[in-house]
């Protein structure tokens, strides 16, 4: 994980207010501009100093506890945003971390999901659930029932980030931004959401993929489930109604 002057810590249930700003640089210590640090529904880009600001804003999604650092060609970082002002030092290290991009579902073929979509498998055991505001699908593994593929969908399901006892807890963990719905003149004021790996300490795998109100993760047991929930959402699409 990139090197961080301040520690991820965990901060549970903390409104983000005020502001953040710091400071982003390479391996070499030389500034990094056009590093784009995000809440769920708001960027900034780093300046040619590498200094930014990220204010808070009155969305209640902005109220989120870590902030994601991201440029093409380095390695993607979260980090903690405190309930007041902090001076980030960020040291991003050259990786291969450019943007997922997920195409439309193609025409053929049986897919599951909601607008996020992976290929429909018969072998799983399948959970459906739903009420007035949320729908949700887990997918188990076939020969290991405690590992599960957990789909969900609704207004205030995800905010586009993992969830901060998750996040607080990864160890070897690798994060990109996603690239589904933004257009070009959004990239940069805009997230759509992020995909996140990584290992608990008791060795259960994680991977999260996830857009505002909607999400796909596993926390598997076995590195043969890991697998493969892994088939399935690296063929992840997007489906939408007008297509």
């Amino acid at each position: 994980m990139a090197s961080v002057i301040l520690p991820l810590i965990g901060l549970l249930g903390l409104p983000f207010v005020g502001h953040v700003e710091g400071r982003v640089t390479g391996p070499d210590d030389d500034p990094l501009s056009g590093v784009k640090v995000c809440l769920p529904l708001e960027c900034v880009l780093s300046d040619s100093d590498g200094t930014f600001r990220l204010e808070r804003s009155d969305d209640p999604y902005s109220r989120y506890p870590f902030v994601f650092v991201s440029k093409a060609g380095y390695q993607a970082v979260f980090l903690p945003a405190d309930e007041v002002a902090l001076d980030l030092q960020i040291s991003l290290p050259k990786k291969a971390s450019n943007p997922r991009r997920i195409d439309s579902c193609p025409k053929n073929g049986r897919w599951i999901g909601f607008s996020l979509r992976v290929p429909d498998d018969e072998r799983p055991v399948k959970r459906t659930g739903r009420d007035s505001d949320y729908e949700t699908i887990a997918l188990g593994f076939p020969t290991e029932l405690p590992s599960w593929l957990r789909m969900g969908s609704g207004p205030n399901w995800s905010l586009g980030f993992p969830l901060s006892r998750d996040l607080e807890q990864l160890e070897e963990m690798s994060a990109r931004e996603l690239d589904i719905y933004a257009s070009p003149e959004l990239d940069s004021t805009y997230i759509d959401g992020v995909e996140v790996k990584g290992r608990f300490p008791d060795g259960r795998l994680y991977r999260y993929v996830g857009v505002v109100s909607e999400s796909l993760s596993y926390e598997a047991s076995s590195q043969e489930a890991a697998d493969y929930f892994d088939s399935l959402l690296d063929r992840l699409c997007r489906f939408r109604r007008t297509e």
